[in-house]
């Protein structure tokens, strides 16, 4: 099955979910009599093939804020990195989501740019709450401000808005994006990792990774693992610091 897969060109990810799916439905087949075997259980799942993504270091991320400190747009980037949302979960966020008390921001929806509209998340824990850092809290309280002196806010609430109060949509944010990206001289990376280099920053920070797989709605700590457990080293060496200092 495996191979099948592979020759139609699926990834590694697909192929290991597909894997998955059929060992469990055997491995009740087999627990209730109607096989003798778990032949799948005995087989090695397929190999995820790990991509190296350019991703913004910090300082690259600070250039980002300060080239766009007077961009309407600003506080759309801070959030994105501060938080590591989907693109579509920042453009889909509505005022209701936002509870600037708390400091948190609550994930109920995604804007799908096939069909241009906001529909549900994907998963249960696609669906969840995240904290704001006091940066992007900052940053949508000025943007709140001037969305209202603007108008801007549009019948939808959303946060994020064209100039016009119309949603925004990924072709519009990734032509946004090459033209900033290329200004500062960036390595050529689509938005999208913008979300690897919030995952990147926190995992270097010693965030741990089970921590980042709740903050980011995967669907389990293995696709995290899977994703970004090779673009921390330091947090390899702070293990080994942390081993070093206990048993000294």
């Amino acid at each position: 099955m495996g191979r099948t897969l592979a020759a139609a060109g699926k990834s590694g990810n697909t192929r290991r979910l597909a894997r998955t799916i059929l060992r469990r439905a055997l491995g009740q087949a087999e627990r209730r009599g109607y096989v003798a075997r778990n032949v799948v259980a005995l087989t090695d799942a397929p190999a995820v093939k790990v991509d190296e993504r350019p991703v913004l270091t910090p300082e690259q991320a600070r250039q980002l804020f300060d080239a766009l400190h007077d961009d309407r747009l600003l506080p759309l980037y801070v959030v994105a990195i501060h938080t590591g949302l989907r693109q579509g979960e920042v453009l889909a966020l509505r005022w209701s989501d936002v509870d600037l008390g708390a400091g948190t921001v609550t994930v109920t929806g995604t804007l799908d740019r096939r069909i241009r509209q906001r529909t549900d998340p994907k998963t249960d824990k696609s669906r969840r709450t995240v904290p704001l850092t006091p940066q992007a809290m900052e940053a949508l309280q000025v943007h709140q401000v001037r969305q209202n002196l603007e108008g801007t806010q549009g019948s939808d609430d959303l946060v994020f808005t064209s100039a016009r109060g119309t949603a925004l949509y990924d072709s519009n944010i990734r032509k946004h994006w090459h033209r900033v990206s290329s200004n500062l001289g960036l390595a050529p990376m689509p938005w999208h990792n913008l979300r690897h280099s919030a995952a990147t920053i926190m995992l270097a920070q010693g965030v741990p990774i089970e921590v980042v797989s709740r903050v980011f709605g995967h669907g389990s700590i293995r696709i995290t693992a899977d994703i970004y457990g090779h673009v921390s080293p330091e947090t390899n060496r702070q293990a080994a610091d942390a081993m070093a200092k206990a048993l000294r």
